[in-house]
């Protein structure tokens, strides 16, 4: 939560920068830098302490194997340092050009800088933050075989289609003039990209994985949300067309909320499925966290959803209406 604070505070003083250098909004830009450096350095120090140190501390605890592996320990250390850069070596198992901040693993870890850090090599594979057949796949040949799917580059643009053109309804609905016009062809180009992409993506992932479509037929929630989705696909193309910006938008609001509902349908409960042997596959019952820790993230999310709400709900009063470029130059 603290980290998705010091992404915006950088979008915020990036736009300040940017209206600067352009000479706009000369008192907002002003307040832009303001809220931006001063929430920017506030949420920097809340991911370091207490929070970071805090996760530092529940992974020593509980997931020992997952904190060697994220700093890249394949040996047991005693003052083990922290890897800003590093290659891992997964044939040899040793870190290839690293640049080490010596004792701060075990520092954030043990509150200690000789406390005792435990490599990977004190785990077996299987129990492993990896899977031993997906280790396999790592270390087979002393190299990665078949990490990357030829389907999943489809998939990524896929997605990165449905996201932009999502943003461009939106900003078709809200502005007006040459921005509503342009906005409204980008988003019947990228959600014409959907539409051709999506069938071709069921059927690339029905031959990597047979038994997803077993699933599908199995959880009629999943038939409701792909009607769900296939109507809102729709109403966005229809809306596009015929120049209703809001009925696009809300078509797109359905089509992301359907395809997400029968993704979690279609794969659940194995979200990350072992190419070599589903024993090993990552299940939504073999990764979960202790029922402590899901009840404490439970809390957390009913606080984050509304905050959202409320600054959704805000960001809509306070821009009732279409934005209207100005004349010359456009401010957005």
């Amino acid at each position: 939560m603290a980290a998705s604070v010091v992404t915006a505070s950088l979008v915020v003083a990036t736009v300040r920068a940017y209206y600067a250098l352009q000479g706009l909004h000369g008192d907002r830009a002003r307040w832009f830098h303001r809220i931006g450096v001063t929430a920017g350095i506030a949420s920097s120090l809340l991911v370091a302490f207490p929070t970071g140190v805090y996760q530092a501390k529940l992974l020593a605890r509980y997931q020992p194997a997952a904190l060697a592996a994220m700093e890249g320990h394949f040996e047991s250390e005693t003052g083990a340092g922290i890897v800003m850069i590093g290659r891992p070596n997964v044939r040899e198992r040793p870190l290839d050009n690293p640049i080490v901040i010596p004792g701060f693993v075990s520092f954030l870890a043990y509150v200690t800088f000789h406390s005792n850090v435990k490599g990977l090599t004190e785990f077996p594979e299987t129990a492993g933050p990896i899977p031993s057949s997906s280790s396999t796949l790592l270390s087979h040949h002393g190299g990665p075989r078949h990490a990357v799917h030829p389907h999943h580059g489809p998939r990524g643009l896929f997605a990165l289609a449905a996201i932009v053109g999502h943003g461009a309804t939106f900003l078709a609905w809200k502005s007006a003039g040459p921005v509503h016009d342009r906005s409204r062809r980008a988003a019947g180009w990228f959600y014409g990209a959907v539409a051709g992409l999506w069938p071709v993506l069921t059927a690339a992932s029905w031959l990597v994985n047979a038994t997803l479509l077993d699933a599908l037929r199995r959880r009629p929630l999943a038939w409701l949300s792909r009607l769900l989705a296939m109507a809102g696909l729709v109403s966005a193309l229809v809306g596009l067309r015929i120049d209703r910006s809001l009925g696009a938008f809300l078509g797109s609001c359905a089509f992301l909320a359907g395809i997400l509902v029968v993704t979690t349908a279609w794969v659940f409960p194995a979200m990350l499925r072992s190419i070599t042997d589903e024993s090993a596959s990552l299940t939504a019952y073999s990764s979960s966290a202790a029922a402590g820790g899901l009840a404490t993230a439970l809390r957390w999310w009913a606080i984050g959803i509304s905050l959202a709400a409320t600054y959704v709900v805000t960001l809509f009063r306070l821009h009732r209406g279409k934005v209207v470029a100005p004349r010359g130059r456009e401010g957005y």
